[in-house]
């Protein structure tokens, strides 16, 4: 399945029981998952996980990769810093290439602290992935939480499709986010549900002549002086090659 924590996607790759007389063409489904179990200090996460945390701003001394105590599942929290502008994100350090022919799936169970005009939390896939993206619009294919609603955009070379709502929002709240993307072809989904499509050419980005180099991340940051923080829960991607 391109996302194993739901019954409800596409299967996409080897059918199950499929004969050996198959053609050798057949594509093979190939995934990443993170459940999160154990908090891994910021030293640690860069060296042995797959992951880099990247800082904007002047007052980053805040931002923080830790276990979020209450979750007994593990929950990875993120905080930004408290000045203006400050930003934190942690993306995964391998890239994915967005092909013809080659559809991935990503998704994630993710929650904002805050749901205000002041605070921003963002995940999806992000074409410059080595700089935070929460408060301006990224190149990339996402979601983001902001003053009480769940948005979905894209952004490409040249395109942007502005951040729209699609779903309320609570603070503190969990929310299953999904993406089947094509490239081109980009669908949304909230806990199961699909909640918008958009279609946007993304398989030429920036660093890349012939198809989208992105990088899964979760992003939070602050337009004020007060923090923002948001968590991650699960995470975990597939794709055929």
């Amino acid at each position: 399945m391109l996302f194993s924590q739901t019954t409800q996607f596409p299967q996409i790759g080897l059918p199950t029981g499929a004969s050996t007389e198959l053609p050798g063409a057949m594509p093979i489904s190939v995934g990443m998952w993170d459940d999160f179990f154990e908090g891994v200090p910021t030293g640690v996460s860069t060296t042995v996980l797959p992951y880099d945390l990247t800082a904007t701003g002047t007052a980053v001394a805040s931002g923080s990769y830790i276990a979020s105590t209450g979750d007994t599942n593990g929950v990875y929290t993120l905080t930004s810093g408290a000045a203006a502008s400050d930003e934190m994100l942690v993306r995964c350090r391998g890239i994915q290439h967005l092909l013809p022919g080659k559809p991935l799936s990503c998704f994630a169970r993710v929650r904002s602290a805050g749901s205000t005009a002041t605070h921003y939390a963002v995940w999806g896939l992000w074409s410059n992935g080595t700089t935070a993206v929460s408060i301006t619009q990224a190149q990339g294919i996402g979601f983001r939480f902001y003053n009480g609603f769940i948005q979905i955009g894209a952004r490409n070379d040249a395109t942007t499709v502005a951040w729209a709502n699609v779903a309320p929002m609570t603070a503190a709240t969990f929310y299953a986010l999904g993406i089947i993307t094509d490239g081109i072809k980009h669908q949304f989904y909230v806990d199961s549900v699909k909640v918008g499509e958009i279609t946007l050419d993304c398989l030429k980005t920036s660093g890349a002549a012939s198809s989208g180099v992105y990088a899964m991340g979760l992003g939070c940051g602050t337009s004020t002086t007060v923090l923002s923080r948001c968590a991650v829960d699960y995470w975990g991607m597939a794709t055929v090659r």
